[in-house]
């Protein structure tokens, strides 16, 4: 049975098995920097042979005001659970499963948020050594 927040997506003008990959961030100085060099592995991925299945990708970004980021890797805003982790967070990513609803109730609102069939929801900290290829999503 899918969810409520999801169902529909697939449906849409998506092709077969292409993925649009999502993270989370608090926008924090450290995890601005693992993103950086996250999104910019993905770009060399998305280059390769079965890249072409990789088709978005979009930072969540969970803090109470736009940051430097905004405009190099792309972001959608949403509200954090704890506005006081925008200076400071034992857990920054304790906020990450409300970011990720809102996302997806944005998206029901507006569908072209949602950019493939498959959403692949990573780390900051992972780098993305090849592509994801059609055929090795269960």
């Amino acid at each position: 049975m899918k969810s409520s927040l999801v169902s529909g997506f697939a449906e849409g003008p998506h092709e077969g098995n292409t993925i649009h990959t999502l993270v989370t961030s608090n926008g924090s100085p450290y995890q601005n920097i693992q993103t950086r060099i996250m999104y910019a592995t993905y770009k060399l991925a998305q280059q390769m042979d079965g890249g072409e299945r990789m088709v978005a990708f979009t930072r969540i970004l969970h803090r109470t005001v736009e940051d430097l980021l905004m405009n190099e890797v792309p972001t959608v805003r949403v509200n954090p659970r704890d506005p006081a982790c925008d200076l400071w967070c034992d857990f920054p990513v304790a906020d990450r499963p409300g970011a990720v609803r809102q996302f997806l109730l944005a998206a029901k609102t507006d569908p072209a948020l949602i950019k493939a069939p498959w959403l692949l929801l990573i780390e900051t900290d992972y780098v993305w050594a090849k592509p994801i290829k059609a055929g090795t999503i269960p």
